[in-house]
């Protein structure tokens, strides 16, 4: 393979935080493209989803059941024709995919399989008479489903991410660079490197369909597919930085691979000028009462954090009273709460709150201190000022790879939200990924 990487054929992608849900697709559900039929945007989409569904129900299902309201939804399906979704999921049983097998001997038997076995429709009839179809039954052939539920290699999918596509290329593609992820190994120099392939079949695994002589022309090819999807994918993501190389013989391209490695975090720079507190409940919980992250701030740096909480459980428990009439604005009755009034909020939020001017005397004797650091809260500046100093210690690309982990399994909304919005900018997001990352390297 070249090692050049012609600054014309070169464009950054990435992934965005994996948000859920999310699906283990099998390698050979994605390394593959239709014999007869199309693979459409909606038909890409809805089959991740069955199969998503599929994986929930378990292995030993003979039908899968799905209501048809339900698929539309997870695939943001913005029309009211069902039929035409109907359709869609018909279609599947008509759309032979190449299926590769390799026997005992390492023989390799190309075989044409139907994208989905079976399907049925259930409908109930409706006031009006009409027929209204409801569930969405389904079942695999064996051979597919055998590598559906066991295949040795599988790439993690955002659907959420997948739903935002308004093309197929674009979706096809985004499934092939995250096999690529999950299947290579990566080299010494941070990337994950495809398979280097004629350039047609990477068309034709991109472009999951039938493809006219027209696209057996280079130019159209990489003009008309490759680099609008590559754009759309950097509309979306942002933590890979991903390499076309297109490889020629002579005056003829022949060959087309992707080289990907994880995007160097520059843009998140460490501020240490945040609180040592862990303060990411409060904030969500101050989100979900409707304050901005303004408002958040100033309640953080006018009240301490045992004074929050408790006026959010306070208001919480007003929100939950049973028979209560129903609390309209949660923002301002927490506001008041905290400041031990009940009235409206006038002027800044600061100002409401301002604590009151601690005096400069010492203690007299058998006087206690006005407020006591507590051992969890020196627990948690130790966290945090070890998961600090330790982050700072890492290479780029591992930092890069603890924030992604982080975002992915342990963030709430709340700091999934500010991540992406701010990085390690954000007073949530600092304090809480680095008291788990102090906790993840074995820090006291």
């Amino acid at each position: 393979m070249s090692e050049s990487k012609p600054e014309k054929n070169r464009v950054i992608i990435a992934t965005a935080s994996e948000a859920r849900p999310t699906l283990h697709k099998a390698r050979e559900v994605i390394y593959t493209y239709p014999k007869k039929g199309k693979i459409t945007l909606v038909m890409r989409k809805a089959f991740n989803r069955m199969l998503q569904n599929a994986h929930q129900q378990g292995i030993d299902v003979e039908w899968y059941r799905l209501p048809i309201r339900r698929l539309a939804n997870n695939i943001d399906y913005d029309s009211n024709d069902m039929k035409a979704l109907v359709s869609t999921v018909e279609a599947m049983q008509t759309t032979l995919i190449r299926w590769g097998e390799i026997d005992e001997k390492g023989r390799t038997t190309l075989n044409s399989v139907q994208l989905i076995g079976a399907v049925k429709f259930v409908g109930e009839l409706r006031s009006d008479g009409r027929r209204l179809q409801t569930d969405l039954l389904y079942k695999f052939d064996d051979g597919v489903k055998e590598r559906v539920f066991n295949s040795s290699s599988r790439a993690l999918l955002n659907l959420d991410l997948q739903n935002q596509f308004k093309s197929s290329y674009t979706a096809a593609l985004y499934e092939q660079l995250m096999e690529v992820v999950a299947a290579v190994e990566i080299d010494d120099d941070g990337w994950w490197r495809s398979s280097r392939l004629p350039w047609q079949e990477w068309r034709d695994l991109i472009m999951s369909a039938d493809t006219s002589a027209y696209y057996d022309n280079i130019k159209y090819f990489n003009r008309d597919v490759l680099r609008k999807a590559l754009a759309e994918l950097e509309a979306f993501l942002d933590e890979y930085e991903v390499v076309a190389v297109l490889e020629k013989e002579g005056r003829e391209y022949k060959h087309l691979s992707f080289q990907i490695r994880l995007r160097a975090q520059s843009a998140l720079p460490l501020d240490h000028s945040v609180p040592l507190i862990d303060t990411s409940r409060a904030e969500k919980a101050m989100a979900e009462f409707g304050m901005n992250e303004v408002e958040i701030q100033e309640v953080l740096e006018a009240k301490d954090l045992e004074e929050i909480e408790g006026a959010i459980a306070y208001t919480r428990r007003r929100m939950e009273k049973p028979g209560a009439e129903k609390l309209t604005k949660p923002a301002a009755y927490f506001i008041s709460a905290l400041a031990g009034k009940y009235s409206e909020r006038a002027g800044s939020i600061a100002a409401k709150l301002k604590k009151p001017a601690r005096s400069d005397k010492a203690p007299t004797s058998g006087s206690g201190p006005s407020r006591t650091t507590s051992e969890s809260d020196i627990t948690l500046r130790v966290q945090i000022k070890e998961g600090q100093t330790y982050f700072s210690s890492l290479d780029p690309g591992v930092q890069q790879q603890k924030l992604e982990e982080w975002v992915r399994h342990e963030a709430n909304t709340y700091q999934k939200s500010m991540f992406a919005k701010d990085g390690l900018k954000s007073t949530s997001v600092t304090n809480g990924f680095f008291t788990w990352l102090a906790r993840a390297a074995g820090a006291p």
